[in-house]
């Protein structure tokens, strides 16, 4: 994702090489890797590059399986916030809303998740994107 931010593409072709051996291995590093390694970093990357529409396909793939990568329930996030932004900019209104009603759902008194919420939905109250 830094690397993605700050435009350092030959670190970003060192990782992907360096992800290319590991996941050759047989390893639990190797398996995580393969597993969602490989579609997380695509995502961000093209998240970074401004493909948008590649990027919700990359990190909705690995959603559901982030977990492997270890880390705070916080870092993990990122995935999905930065999967709910790539949905609301390609157009996927209806994924972004899906996406973020489940953080609504989850933590109904989050504020932050609220103004996702409105800002997807152009500035409606977000309590009406949720289902009561």
């Amino acid at each position: 994702m830094a690397f993605a931010a700050t435009g350092r593409d030959e670190s970003t072709r060192l990782l992907r090489a360096a992800m290319e051996r590991a996941a050759r291995e047989n390893t639990p590093n190797g398996d995580m890797t393969r597993v969602a390694g490989f579609e997380a970093a695509e995502g961000m990357l093209a998240f970074g590059a401004g493909d948008y529409a590649r990027a919700a396909e990359k990190l909705l793939a690995v959603r559901d399986v982030a977990s492997r990568f270890g880390g705070s329930h916080a870092q993990r996030d990122v995935l999905t916030l930065t999967l709910i932004e790539a949905a609301r900019r390609s157009g996927q209104r209806s994924l972004a809303t899906s996406i973020v009603n489940e953080r609504l759902v989850q933590k109904p008194a989050s504020p932050w998740g609220r103004r996702i919420a409105e800002r997807i939905a152009g500035g409606a109250r977000a309590s009406t994107l949720v289902a009561a």
